[in-house]
């Protein structure tokens, strides 16, 4: 190595404050020993290097032999001309040529407040990361601990954890590689795992992956390093992204998480997310691809990214953009989806509708999703999302109509299908259940759904009930109960009771996707967010009951109008416990009770078991079977989506 670019390395170290090594020899050493010193500015062919505090250096005895240079990636020998020394520092004549003895794989990269916890066998050791490289990373152990060599032998494996500021950088399993006493301490050699690992569940259909021109751009601040990276994607979903480098410039390996990492597209910030490495393999061209999988990130930079793939998938496809409320009340009439009778229901209140259709369409993004597949500012198909429940989101307002030959049905199905496959696995999307209503008589909806429910035969993963609808009008001269007959918020003895009915007549989802298994509210987060955009999300729950006998339980949803165009979440559920021993004028007063609390003339009544009002002789308006899928059979649904439409 000349000169030059030896005095640059040097000037380098000074201004980062980090050491060298210094070889010296005392009087009849023939080996001697390595001491690290901190280098002065160099010019003029000499460098001034000081010792640490307590390096015990003599002034006689020592002889300074040569610099020893760790650049991370190679050991770099400088022969040593002495021009003078004492206890606190020396000054060397540098040579016009220095030599690389030794030269690394990957460079390594000095650390500094990193925490490491060794955990083998029952025993967990301390220490603290001093370098690492993508292959290998060093820790010295503290020097209080009891180590000792047996504990720890090269090719053993060990739980190791690294953390910054107690907040975890990475969690594996290592293996040793090297074991070593040197200046008093102990330390540790570890690769980290070569293979890939796995963050979540592994699934048979996976969301689509794009390369896109330009491509999008990852900006993180490393985690060991607290330095900030910006790097090209190589391709990208929408739970992750993978990227390609160099190897000698590597810094990522698998179970390395990255609190805050940032998606940039065409100069546009897409998502902020936290994310964690799961593979790094080596490509043919020698370069190293990294795969980032996305751990969390808020709906709305999830939304960004779904899109982002969609969209590039096809031109078509939009998610969650800002729709025109006009365009779509249009689409809406002339799809069908708003049919005559419908309509009829809807008139009396049609500006209270446009009011909250242009809220819920334009900016709710927390709480509505929106998938168009639009061509030239006219729609062909829409689906959207709702958050329903504190952990269940409501798939609703299915149209299309044919595009050529696409049906915008079928393809804004496919979108929320890609959407919802991904969107479970982040915490904050609180989703654990998906769920939908369906007319049994409707056979698109019944082939999606109701088929799926047959074929999985498991009520726990996927349970359709059944629910018979009428509308009660909320204007009632009399509404007494009967004496011993009252209405009182659920209990927890009514909920024992109702967990039993539901057990014993469904053995489905219901409970819990609408929380009342537990509380039986809507939680304050989910009434906040839709208060944030000036939209009502309440949940009131009610026993029925004939002296200390739980008779039936009363949901009473409410919501804007128009949240939901068929009122399903403002409106009351009923489940009747003991349907013998409940008259249906009991149930009808109890019913219109709680009518007075809405602000409708009629109030959609939905009735489970359904088979109550035939018995009673009361005629049900129609019929609804609500869907309710576990996400934990989601990769099942998505193999039927795939098999039976070839939509995924």
């Amino acid at each position: 190595m000349g000169g030059k670019a030896l005095v640059n390395i040097l000037n380098y170290l000074h201004f980062s404050d980090r050491p060298v090594f210094v070889h010296i020899q005392k009087n009849g050493d023939s080996e001697g020993f390595l001491l690290p010193v901190y280098p002065e500015p160099c010019l003029d062919g000499e460098i001034a290097c000081r010792f640490a505090s307590d390096s015990g250096i003599e002034e006689s005895g020592e002889e300074v032999k040569n610099l020893i240079i760790d650049d991370g990636k190679s050991m770099i020998m400088v022969p040593a001309g002495l021009k003078d020394m004492d206890k606190r520092s020396f000054t060397i004549y540098l040579p016009e040529t220095s030599y690389v003895i030794a030269r690394r794989e990957a460079k390594r990269y000095p650390c500094s407040g990193v925490s490491a916890e060794i955990r083998k066998n029952g025993q967990v050791f301390q220490g603290e990361l001093r370098d690492f490289g993508p292959a290998a990373f060093r820790v010295i152990l503290d020097k209080g601990s009891a180590f000792r060599r047996s504990f720890l032998k090269v090719g053993d494996t060990a739980a190791v954890e690294l953390k910054k500021r107690g907040a975890p950088c990475f969690s594996g399993t290592c293996t040793c590689l090297r074991v070593a006493s040197d200046f008093g301490h102990w330390e540790a050699v570890f690769s980290p795992p070569a293979a890939s690992m796995q963050v979540f569940k592994k699934r048979t259909v996976r969301n689509p992956r794009v390369q896109l021109k330009p491509s999008p751009t990852i900006s993180f601040e490393h985690p060991l390093l607290q330095r900030q990276f910006h790097m090209e994607v190589s391709d990208i979903c929408s739970s992750g992204v993978s990227i390609s480098e160099e190897d000698s410039g590597c810094l990522l390996f698998p179970g390395m998480r990255i609190p805050e990492l940032t998606v940039c597209y065409a100069g546009s910030i897409v998502a902020h997310c936290s994310a964690q490495v799961v593979y790094r393999n080596e490509e043919k061209d020698g370069n190293m691809r990294c795969g980032i999988a996305v751990l969390d990130t808020k709906s709305n930079g999830y939304t960004r990214l779904n899109h982002l793939v969609e969209n590039a998938l096809d031109p078509c496809a939009q998610v969650s953009g800002k729709i025109d409320p006009d365009v779509l009340w249009e689409f809406f009439f002339s799809a069908g989806f708003i049919y005559p009778k419908k309509y009829h229901l809807l008139s009396p209140s049609k500006g209270v509708f446009k009011e909250n259709a242009r809220k819920i369409l334009q900016d709710a993004s927390e709480i509505v999703q929106h998938f168009t597949y639009e061509k030239n500012g006219r729609l062909y198909g829409y689906h959207s999302i709702v958050w329903a429940y504190e952990r269940s989101w409501l798939i609703h307002h299915h149209a299309g109509r044919s595009m050529g030959n696409r049906m915008g049905g079928l393809m804004v199905l496919k979108q929320t299908m890609h959407y919802l496959n991904d969107m479970h696995r982040f915490k904050s999307s609180h989703m654990q259940y998906a769920m939908t209503y369906f007319r049994p008589e409707n056979r698109f909806p019944n082939l999606v759904f109701g088929r799926f429910a047959k074929r999985i035969k498991d009520r726990q993963a996927c349970s359709v009930d059944l629910f018979s609808y009428i509308s009660v009008g909320n204007r009632f001269l009399d509404v007494r109960l009967p004496r011993n007959w009252y209405l009182a918020r659920l209990s927890e003895s009514d909920r024992d009771d109702l967990r039993e009915f539901y057990r014993t007549h469904s053995g489905g989802l219901l409970l819990d996707a609408m929380s009342l298994d537990s509380g039986g509210e809507i939680n304050e987060e989910l009434e906040a967010m839709y208060s944030k955009h000036g939209l009502l999300r309440r949940m009131d729950v009610y026993a029925l009951k004939r002296a200390e006998q739980t008779m039936a339980i009363f949901i009473a949803d409410h919501s804007d109008r128009g949240l939901n165009l068929s009122e399903l979440l403002n409106c009351i559920k009923v489940i009747v416990l003991r349907a013998e021993e409940l008259p249906w004028k009991v149930l009808h007063k109890a019913v219109s009770q709680l009518a007075q609390k809405y602000d409708m003339e009629k109030i959609p009544v939905m009735c489970y078991p359904s088979h109550y009002l035939e018995k009673k002789g009361i005629p049900s308006e129609k019929t609804y079977q609500l869907w309710i899928l576990s996400v934990d059979a989601g990769d099942a649904f998505m193999e039927y989506m795939h098999q039976r439409l070839r939509i995924c």
